[in-house]
């Protein structure tokens, strides 16, 4: 019994130390991740989003319609003749004028002569990466606007060459002495007819995802990467999720979470890349490949005309943030920041009012993809990386950081923290041996246990030895040698038997032979006890020394072992 609790002490104190190094490794990570944490191993996987839109525009000449100019020429008279308008020239001319740029479409008609321009519109958004073989999950109104809105966007852009053009031709035709109230109703009449008259084609949609590149010794840029529309839902309030897909491998990847597990009060993290902060005009270049992060609560669940919800937060989003990961306090996406809400009064954007599509509702679209999220081997190793940083372990973390290096070349942050580690283990702050220490806390008194349970052990056995000895007095053992038969000759035939012969006595003092026990004397006391006939004189007195060794295991005499 003895035995087994000590066997059962051993194998429970031994575990200790693998459970405290199991807690101590990089992947038993805590659910909860503080802010930094967060931010440091989820912008890896948070990419900036771009999206170039180019056109074909045409816009024909017009011309004034001459059956109209004569209509209002007959009407000018009319109104002279009712005293309607002054007789005064210029009065006539400053009426007629009016009444053209005040309904061009009527008096205006347009040539075979095209005017033409290209124009270009590119959007910028946020992404984030679900799975290392470069799927990333963004707004459809970032990566697939609807088409007729972008056109309008495009002919606004394009329409505003057109229309310099035109009221600078019309400057030029009046001699230059335009009032600047003339030139006001002349934009307003010429941007009516362009936009009436514009037609846009040869529209091409390109989309890229872009990541942060580092190489040692040179500032970290930005490199784009082209993507294809693998699926797509409609804009707000449609499900405003697009999925792009790009020819890579071994992308950093971010985790998806579980939207229904969120509740109002949660805390909530927001990466992405708003203009208003990513294209700062005082801020460097290479900055513009971090993103920014923005955090607050989970304001309420809020229901779309379709039936589905959408999550209302209060972390600031703008710009540039659509598209962007949404995180929970344990670093997962459960949401996409998609839209905020605007003043009515003022068209100003209202912060503290913003809205994130549910993670499974971009689940639906990544379904239809075919992608499979899932974490990558440089998002593992860099996660974990970056935990044995904290730890101050830098040796350890050098290693991983490296390995990150060598699968991701170009990674955007790794460069640095393997700058740090370095310069951690140069100055002698490398704590990377105290992942030892739970095996020396427990194993030294593990040792002295396991030694001080050797020894009581086999005092144990010795003392349980002992009793067994004082019992055999009152029962023999059990013998398996037969004893030793001394033959004697019958007086009677002189013959020899050996049946139950009775052993010859030795003389006082003569040695005993060996497994011979001596005989006891008609009338003298017995010396220790008397063993039966069958019991073996081997087996009760020392093989060495002749000494009384019944029940011992070893020679109280000589310490020669009994054999028993």
């Amino acid at each position: 019994m003895l035995r087994s609790l000590f066997l059962r002490a051993a194998v429970a104190l031994l575990a200790l130390p693998l459970l405290a190094l199991a807690c101590g490794q990089p992947g038993a990570q805590q659910s909860t991740m503080t802010p930094e944490n967060l931010f440091v191993t989820s912008k890896p996987g948070t990419v900036m989003v771009l999206a170039d839109f180019k056109a074909h525009l045409t816009v024909p000449d017009a011309k004034l319609d001459d059956a109209r100019l004569e209509y209002l020429k007959n009407r000018a008279v009319d109104m002279i003749l009712a005293g309607q308008l002054p007789s005064d020239q210029n009065a006539i001319v400053n009426w007629m004028i009016d009444q053209i740029l005040g309904d061009p479409i009527a008096y205006f008609v347009p040539t075979n002569q095209m005017r033409q321009a290209d124009v270009e519109l590119v959007g910028q958004g946020s992404g984030f990466v679900i799975s290392p073989d470069g799927y990333v999950v963004t707004n459809a109104h970032v990566a697939a606007p609807d088409e007729g809105e972008l056109k309008q966007q495009l002919a606004a852009n394009g329409l505003k060459a057109f229309i310099d053009q035109d009221v600078k031709d019309f400057i030029s035709s009046s001699g230059g002495s335009a009032s600047p109230q003339l030139v006001q109703k002349v934009t307003q009449a010429v941007t009516v007819y362009d936009t009436h008259y514009l037609q846009v084609a040869k529209l091409d949609k390109s989309f890229f995802v872009q990541v942060g590149a580092a190489v040692p010794g040179v500032k970290v840029g930005a490199k784009d990467i082209t993507a294809e529309v693998s699926a797509a839902g409609q804009q707000i309030p449609g499900k405003d999720v697009a999925v792009l897909k790009v020819e890579r491998k071994d992308l950093p990847t971010v985790p998806l979470g579980d939207d229904s597990q969120v509740n109002t009060g949660d805390k909530v993290y927001v990466l992405g890349y708003p203009g208003a902060a990513t294209f700062h005009p005082i801020l460097s270049e290479e900055s513009q490949v971090e993103p920014t992060m923005t955090t607050g609560t989970v304001s309420a669940k809020k229901t779309m005309p379709g039936g589905w919800s959408v999550i209302q937060i209060d972390a600031p989003i703008t710009h540039g943030n659509s598209g962007g990961p949404v995180f929970d306090a344990n670093g997962r996406v459960i949401g996409i920041a998609t839209f905020g809400s605007v003043d009515p009064n003022t068209g100003k954007e209202v912060q503290g009012f913003n809205f994130a599509v549910p993670v499974s509702v971009a689940r639906e679209f990544v379904d239809k993809s075919g992608a499979h999220p899932q974490q990558g081997i440089v998002t593992q190793k860099y996660d974990d990386a970056i935990v044995l940083y904290n730890k101050q372990w830098y040796g350890d973390a050098l290693t991983e950081f490296q390995q990150v290096n060598s699968l991701s070349p170009g990674h955007p942050y790794v460069q640095e923290y393997i700058a740090k580690s370095q310069l951690a283990v140069a100055q002698g702050r490398d704590h990377s041996n105290d992942k030892y220490i739970p095996y020396l806390m427990v194993g030294i008194p593990l040792g002295l246990l396991l030694i001080g349970g050797a020894v009581g052990g086999v005092l144990v056995l010795r003392r349980s030895r002992r009793r067994a000895g004082g019992t055999s007095q009152q029962q023999a053992p059990a013998f398996q040698q037969a004893p030793t038969v001394y033959q004697a000759p019958e007086a009677s035939s002189g013959s020899v038997t050996a049946s139950h012969a009775t052993p010859t006595v030795p003389a006082a003092g003569a040695p005993v032979p060996a497994g011979m026990a001596p005989a006891v004397a008609p009338g003298q006391p017995s010396i220790g006890f008397q063993p039966p006939a069958q019991a073996s004189l081997q087996s009760l007195f020392c093989s060495s020394c002749g000494n009384q060794v019944a029940g011992k295991a070893f020679c109280d005499r000589c310490g020669h072992p009994t054999h028993q």
